[in-house]
C-alpha cells in the first residue's frame, strides 16, 4: 500500500532517528581524508628521512671502516657546502688523479683536517706522491703541497645539512651540554610519537563507530622504558673496542657522536637494563651518565615498540 505524505514523513524521522549519530568534531568527508593522509605521509617522510641521516652517517660508514666528517667552512661550495657531512674512506694517494677530492691533515701541526680537490700530481725529492689542492670556491691553490702521509682518505659521497645536527650535539645550547639536549630531544621525540600514535587510534575508532565514546584508554600492553645518554672518556685509549662493540649489540645501543676523547651511545630499555648498562659502561672507562626517568611506552600495533635491546644474562624483558 503506497505511504502517505505524513506516513513518509514519519518513516523518514524514524530511520533518522535510528541512524548513529556522527560525533562531534569527527572528519567524514574528503577533507578530514585528505587531512588525515597528508599528516601520515609527512610524519613517514619525517622519519624516514631521519632513518636515512642516521644509516649514511653512522652505520654504513662504521661498516664500511669509513669516516664522517663534518665540514666547517664554504671553501668547497656549492657542492659541498658549511654544514655537510662527508664520509671519506683510506685510499692509496698513488691511485690518486687530478679532479679527486681527498681529506689531509693540514700542515700546520695543528691535527685539523682539509677536504680539498687535488688539482695537480707530483713527486717530491725523495720520489713520494705530492699533490697539489684547492677549495672549489677559492681562486688560489693551497699554499702547501700535500705529501702522501698527510692524505687520510678520498672522499666517498656526503650528506647536506646533517653536520649542523652533529655540531649541536658537540657543544652546547643555552647552557645545555650535550647529553641533557640529546635525552630532551629523544625523550620530546617518543612522547609526541605516542600522542600522535594514541590519538590516531581513537579517532579512528570514533569513526568507525559513528558515536561519540567515552575518552579513549589504551587497551593494549604498556611498559616502563627509560633513556640512556652515556659518554666514555676514551682520551688515554684505554677502552677495549671489542667490548665496547659487544656493549652496544647486547644493549642495543646506538652511538650518538664521538670525538677524539669522548664517544656518546645512546639506548631506550627497562630501568632495570638500564641500571646494568650504566655498570657495564662503568666497567669500561670513566663515564658522564644522563638518564630520564621512567616513563610509560605503549606496545600494541601501531605503537612504538621499545623492547629494550636483545636479552642477556640476568635480565628479561618487562611487558606488562
Amino acid at each position: 500500500m503506497p505511504s502517505t505524505g505524513r506516513h513518509a514523513a514519519l518513516h523518514g524521522a524514524a530511520a533518522r532517528a535510528g541512524a548513529p549519530r556522527r560525533a562531534p568534531g569527527t572528519h567524514r568527508g574528503p577533507w578530514g581524508r585528505a587531512l588525515r593522509w597528508v599528516g601520515t605521509g609527512l610524519a613517514t617522510a619525517a622519519l624516514l628521512v631521519v632513518v636515512a641521516a642516521l644509516a649514511a652517517v653512522v652505520v654504513v660508514p662504521r661498516a664500511a671502516g669509513a669516516a664522517p666528517l663534518v665540514v666547517l667552512t664554504g671553501s668547497m661550495a656549492p657542492g659541498i657546502s658549511a654544514g655537510s657531512v662527508v664520509v671519506v674512506r683510506p685510499v692509496d694517494p698513488r691511485s690518486l688523479a687530478v679532479g679527486d677530492v681527498v681529506t689531509y691533515e693540514a700542515a700546520d701541526g695543528s691535527g685539523a683536517l682539509v677536504t680539498h680537490r687535488v688539482t695537480a700530481l707530483g713527486h717530491d725529492a725523495a720520489g713520494e706522491v705530492q699533490l697539489t689542492t684547492r677549495g672549489d670556491a677559492n681562486a688560489d691553490a693551497d699554499l702547501d703541497p700535500v705529501p702522501a702521509s698527510a692524505v687520510r682518505g678520498e672522499l666517498w659521497y656526503r650528506v647536506p645539512w646533517v653536520g649542523y645536527a652533529s655540531d649541536l650535539l658537540s657543544g652546547s645550547v643555552a647552557g645545555l651540554s650535550e647529553r641533557v639536549l640529546a635525552v630532551l630531544l629523544a625523550g620530546g621525540a617518543l612522547a609526541v610519537y605516542a600522542v600522535v600514535q594514541l590519538v590516531g587510534a581513537a579517532a579512528e575508532h570514533r569513526r568507525r563507530a559513528g558515536t561519540a565514546p567515552a575518552p579513549p584508554a589504551w587497551g593494549g600492553r604498556t611498559a616502563s622504558r627509560e633513556l640512556l645518554v652515556a659518554t666514555l672518556e676514551v682520551a688515554e685509549g684505554d677502552v677495549d673496542p671489542d667490548r665496547l662493540d659487544r656493549f652496544l649489540e647486547v644493549f642495543s645501543a646506538t652511538v650518538l657522536a664521538t670525538t677524539d676523547t669522548t664517544v656518546s651511545v645512546v639506548l631506550a630499555a627497562p630501568p632495570a637494563v638500564v641500571d646494568d648498562a650504566v655498570v657495564e659502561l662503568e666497567r669500561l672507562a670513566s663515564v658522564d651518565v644522563q638518564r630520564s626517568g621512567p616513563f610509560t611506552a605503549p606496545l600494541g600495533p601501531g605503537s612504538p615498540h621499545l623492547a629494550g635491546g636483545r636479552d642477556h644474562p640476568g635480565r628479561a624483558r618487562d611487558a606488562a
